[in-house]
């Protein structure tokens, strides 16, 4: 049985496809997720909600082979932490390269592509990954 409630709730979570993050209005640093609190202030108060830019480099990369329960019909895939130009790392999947081409400082960009297949809800998972940046 689908449950459209669920399906529509995993779609319009913002934050499941765009980079929503926070930025501190006291020391201008920007968090992704968004937090609840400056880690380097130490205030609640001073944090706006922002878009961040979807444009980063790679800083570290991996190769998986053995993948965990649900992506394994996507082995290998490559997955990578990267740093937002807007100062935020990432960690996520990479999609759409050449996995002997990765390397540091690689520039990528953030696209919305299907996480993994349909749950026992039949519902899609889509969100954020990112790949070599196209221009």
């Amino acid at each position: 049985m689908h449950n459209s409630s669920s399906s529509k709730s995993w779609r319009m979570q913002k934050k499941r496809y765009r980079l929503v993050g926070v930025r501190c209005l006291k020391c201008n640093t920007a968090y992704y997720p968004a937090k609840q609190i400056c880690l380097k202030c130490k205030v609640s108060d001073h944090l706006k909600p922002i878009i961040l830019n979807p444009l980063g480099k790679i800083i570290s990369w991996s190769v998986l082979h053995a993948a965990p329960e649900g992506f394994e019909h996507t082995t290998p895939y490559a997955i990578a932490l990267v740093r937002l130009d807007e100062g935020p790392t990432v960690f996520t999947q990479l999609t759409d390269c050449n996995l002997n081409e990765l390397k540091i400082g690689l520039k990528v960009e953030a696209v919305f592509r299907k996480l993994m297949e349909p749950d026992a809800d039949n519902i899609i998972r889509y969100g954020l990954k990112f790949r070599p940046a196209v221009w």
